[in-house]
């Protein structure tokens, strides 16, 4: 099959979330990732990669700061929220922590994610000590325990 046919064929798989989060194996899962949004995504189209962009917090940040300062408002957060196949393809081009987009030191990686009409964050970060990618979600206001992300972090 030529290029284009493969795209085309590519083009009509779907991206299984419950699948693929489960499946991987240097990937530890969180309570509300693994109880709220696995069960509420279903099968999504490929969306790719392309229109992601990433920013390091220069200062320590809450969701709606990140929200309202860098993102330009909730409307535009939720036009411009990352879909679940976008952050596994982000974790299979760096498999076992090596270098690349993502944040693979001391740093999380924050994305902004739609479940529903449910925005959450989604922090992805890589444990050097156990050696996987861990991903969670939380509530908006609720980045763990400080309720603020911490600079350094890449969304």
């Amino acid at each position: 099959m030529n290029t284009a046919g493969q795209n085309v064929a590519n083009e009509r798989k779907l991206f299984n979330p419950h699948a693929y989060f489960r499946a991987i194996n240097n990937l530890f899962i969180y309570g509300i990732f693994a109880d709220y949004v696995l069960p509420n995504v279903g099968p999504i189209p490929y969306r790719g990669c392309e229109d992601m962009t990433s920013v390091v917090l220069t200062r320590n940040m809450s969701d709606q700061e990140i929200i309202d300062e860098i993102l330009g408002g909730m409307d535009q957060a939720r036009a411009s929220a990352v879909t679940l196949d976008q952050i596994a393809v982000k974790i299979h081009l760096q498999p076992h922590g090596k270098d690349g987009d993502l944040s693979n030191g001391s740093c999380n990686n924050i994305f902004f994610v739609l479940v529903g009409e449910v925005l959450l964050s989604v922090r992805l970060g890589w444990s050097s000590e156990y050696r996987r990618w861990s991903v969670g979600a939380f509530p908006l206001g609720g980045g763990g325990q400080l309720a603020c992300w911490l600079s350094g972090l890449s969304q």
